[in-house]
Formats: C-alpha cells, structure tokens, sequence
C-alpha cells in the first residue's frame, strides 16, 4: 500500500511539473500593434531611399505628422512610433522632432526633412465582426528650405479596428 502511495505521490507530482513546464515553454501571446508594425516598415523604406541609403552622420528632422480624423490614431503617437522605428534601425539617424519654427535655424550638410500624411479618406470596410480603416501614409523626404522633393514613397494597407483599440 505504501508503494501504491509513493508511486502516486510521484505521479502527482510529475504530472505539476510536466504541466508548469510547458506552460513556461510557450511565449505569452503579443497582441498586434498595427501603428508600430506600419511605422516599422515606414522607417525601413526612408532610410532605404537612394539619398539616405549611402549617406553617414543623417540627421531626420520630422515634421509633425498629418493623420486624417477618421482614423483613431493621434497624431503625436504616430510621431513618436516613426520616430523610435527610425532610432531603431540599425545604423539609425540622429532623429529630430521638427517644429515649422525651426525651418532655417539648423541648416546641415546631413540633414533632410520628413514630412509624413497619414490619410484615410477611403470609406471604412465593414465585416461581420470587425471594421477595416483603409490608408495610405505619404513619406516625403527633402532637404530643409527645398520645397522640392527628393524621395517620395506611398505605403497603403487597412487598419483592423480590434488591433487599433489594442495599440
């Protein structure tokens, strides 16, 4: 009878064991955060732009970002998500918030200005269970003082409405 205790004393806790162990061998599950994805992928393709890609000591100055009212994302977060997607890069820029009373202040050999539109004007797809935010993000690169663009790319996608209530 003790055998038949002690062996299931053993099972017992082989069985707590086994069973916090693969609990711990899985990675909790991370929600999807679309505004740091899309500000990740924007980061990628301006410092991949022909004048930033072969270019040392950059300096981004970044414009305050224009996001269209339809879309539940404040402009001051998105900012901030391209901002740390583009020091997260590697070789990153020097990354500067730029406010329109700097233009000319801090006129640099390296420096260029992003400017960056964030616009859903396209009507909101409607599914069974959840709503899609079509956009399209404008990146613009040019030099402080020029008008003219340098380098200009479009990135557009949808926005699901679930993922933007968690980011």
């Amino acid at each position: 009878m003790s055998r038949l205790v002690a062996a299931l004393f053993i099972l017992i806790v082989l069985a707590s064991l086994s069973s916090c162990a693969s609990v711990n061998d899985y990675a909790p599950s991370q929600t999807r955060h679309p505004i740091a994805g899309l500000g990740s992928y924007a980061a990628s393709q301006i410092l991949a732009s022909p004048d930033l890609a072969h270019q040392d000591d950059i300096v981004l100055l970044v414009a305050p970002v224009r996001v269209d009212g339809a879309l539940p994302v404040a402009s001051d977060h998105f900012r901030e998500v391209l901002t740390r997607a583009l020091l997260s890069q590697e070789n990153a820029p020097q990354v500067i918030s730029w406010v329109p009373e700097q233009d000319g202040q801090m006129l640099g050999a390296h420096q260029w200005l992003l400017s960056a539109q964030l616009d859903a004007s396209f009507a909101p797809l409607g599914l069974t269970d959840r709503t899609l935010y079509p956009y399209q993000l404008t990146l613009v690169l040019h030099r402080p003082g020029d008008e003219a663009p340098r380098w200009q790319t479009i990135i557009e996608g949808a926005f699901d409405s679930h993922s933007l209530d968690n980011s």
